[in-house]
């Protein structure tokens, strides 16, 4: 999903400034979410069957690059590709080619065949957060990708009729179950859980609701009517709640590649089991928020810029 939704923040740009787009992605979610509103003319989405294993990916991958008659390939987080596909693959091309580098566990990015596939990429972008090559020399940061613009987020009331929440003043909580399915399994019982302890009969009272970003998308657009928002600490989750001024609580999960624990700065909630959720959430209802209209940098908009600089 962070991979998908990151792609397509900048596909979408891109697209809408005159420049046609491949979105080459073995995520489900492409073909989960209903994403014709948010797509404009000029973005292809390439779906690799989520179920395919290494070489079967390796192949499709290899396929769908030897049509291509792009300007530029970008390839997100893995230099190396899914199933390390990738270096001889790019290695024949004779276009500028940019990786998109994230926050990355260490034991991932030292292994020298990472580090030396990171270096043959023409530029490496690095989309708002610290990550292991963001020294090299060839590396830009810019501000975190994010889907939406500002401007492009529904207002309180809107938002928060489509969480099914009323507009009466009573603060809302929101609890994405995303991730494995155990661990959606447990983020729908925490929300089970939380709403009889906060929920429209408890002293700490609010409205409590469980979504799945797969039939709640984009989650982003809704945040400005959620008051606290329960979830991972994924890339997307943990961006779009800084971007929006969003109280996260964050249980942040054990991954192969990233690195959830390290993405939470210390001013941010984060806890273990359900009990300390729901202790968190219960504490933080008793105070204050106050509202404000959401601004930020979309970072895809330098990223362009970069891009753009690139095939020049």
């Amino acid at each position: 999903m962070g991979h998908f939704t990151r792609a397509l923040a900048l596909a979408r740009r891109a697209a809408q400034t005159g420049t046609s787009c491949v979105l080459l992605t073995n995520s489900a979610l492409a073909e989960e979410v209903n994403t014709a509103a948010l797509i404009p003319q000029g973005v292809s989405i390439v779906a690799i069957d989520p179920a395919a294993d290494r070489d079967a990916v390796a192949l499709r991958v290899a396929q769908e690059v030897s049509k291509q008659t792009w300007a530029c390939a970008l390839v997100d987080t893995f230099p190396r590709g899914l199933a390390g596909e990738l270096p001889p693959i790019l290695s024949g091309l004779s276009i500028p080619c940019i990786l998109i580098h994230r926050f990355l566990c260490d034991a991932y990015a030292d292994r020298p065949e990472v580090l030396k596939a990171a270096q043959s990429f023409d530029h490496i972008i690095v989309p708002g957060e610290t990550a292991p090559l963001e020294n090299l020399s060839h590396a830009t940061r810019t501000a975190p990708w994010l889907l939406l613009d500002a401007d492009e987020l529904w207002g309180p009331t809107q938002a928060r009729s489509e969480l099914d929440i009323p507009d009466d003043g009573v603060p809302s909580v929101v609890v994405v179950g995303c991730g494995t399915a155990p661990e959606i399994q447990q983020a729908e019982k925490l929300a089970s859980t939380m709403s009889e302890a906060c929920g429209e009969q408890a002293q700490a009272h609010a409205h409590v609701r469980f979504v799945v970003p797969s039939k709640t998308w984009p989650l982003l657009r809704l945040l400005p009517g959620v008051d606290l928002l329960v979830g991972q600490a994924g890339y997307n989750t943990v961006q779009e709640a800084r971007a929006t001024g969003t109280t996260l609580i964050a249980r942040p999960r054990t991954r192969l590649y990233d690195r959830q624990h390290g993405r939470l700065s210390d001013a941010e909630h984060c806890f273990g089991s359900d009990a300390e959720g729901i202790s968190l959430v219960q504490t933080l209802l008793q105070s204050s928020r106050a509202s404000q209209p959401c601004r930020y940098e979309n970072g895809v908009h330098q990223a362009l810029r970069v891009i753009r600089a690139a095939i020049a």
